[in-house]
């Protein structure tokens, strides 16, 4: 059994994405974009109570998702629960448009602009982390 630390993923992630976002490899960078803000998302779901397994997955099935659908279920988990941790989000799904299957796409299939505006969309998933780390909310 290999442990899950959500908070530990999401950084590593965005360092990851960040890189390769610079060296202008969107590609991988917009898909470590949504991978990141997934891992801060369910850090804070965690945080907040949402049952996990005995390696520290979650357990509840809408829960268990990648951040295109995540996104409204994170808002609407936190909502109920500490609506501080949503309050930079806005009302859209900034990450709509992003598929975990995109991996798998061609070269041209993802461009500096979604790459860009994921970046955006993961820096607020992201400052929200730290806001519940500083706050000692997630550890």
């Amino acid at each position: 059994m290999i442990p899950i630390h959500f908070r530990q993923s999401a950084e590593r992630h965005w360092r990851d994405a960040s890189t390769l976002h610079a060296a202008l490899r969107h590609h991988n960078a917009d898909h470590l974009f949504g991978i990141a803000a997934e891992c801060a998302f369910k850090a804070i779901m965690v945080a907040l109570g949402s049952p996990v397994t005995a390696d520290g997955d979650l357990t509840t099935k809408q829960h268990r998702t990648h951040i295109d659908n995540l996104w409204s279920e994170y808002q609407a988990f936190v909502s109920g629960r500490n609506a501080r941790y949503v309050s930079r989000l806005p009302g859209s799904n900034l990450f709509a448009d992003w598929r975990v299957g995109a991996r798998y796409a061609t070269d041209a299939h993802i461009g500096d602009l979604a790459a860009t505006e994921h970046e955006a969309a993961a820096r607020v998933a992201m400052l929200t982390l730290q806001e519940a780390v500083t706050d000692g909310i997630v550890s």
